[in-house]
C-alpha cells in the first residue's frame, strides 16, 4: 500500500480518493519499502534525519537541503541509499 503523511485537509483528502492509506506520523511509515519526500525544502533536513532511523531507501526531490553544511552533514550521518529526484 500507498501511506501518506499529510497535514493538509485537501491534499489528505486527494490522497484518499487515490487510495492511500493515511497515516498520522513518520514512524508509522516503517512498513514502506521505500520512502519518497516532496515537501518543501526547508523541511528536508530535520526529515532525513528522522527518516534515516527507518532504514529504508529515501527518494527525496531536489533540493536536497538549503545549504552546503546541511548536504555535508547529511552526507556524513545518512546510512540508508538516498536517491536525489525531480517531479516535473
Amino acid at each position: 500500500p500507498v501511506l501518506v503523511v499529510e497535514p493538509d485537509p485537501h491534499a489528505r483528502q486527494l490522497a484518499r480518493d487515490a487510495g492511500a492509506r493515511l497515516v498520522d506520523s513518520v514512524a508509522e511509515l516503517a512498513p514502506a519499502a521505500g520512502l519518497i519526500v516532496a515537501t518543501p525544502a526547508t523541511t528536508h533536513y530535520a526529515l532525513l534525519r528522522t527518516l534515516n532511523a527507518l532504514g529504508k531507501p529515501i527518494f527525496v526531490e531536489k533540493p536536497f537541503t538549503t545549504s552546503v553544511a546541511e548536504a555535508e552533514t547529511l552526507a556524513e550521518e545518512l546510512t540508508v541509499p538516498v536517491f536525489l529526484m525531480h517531479i516535473w
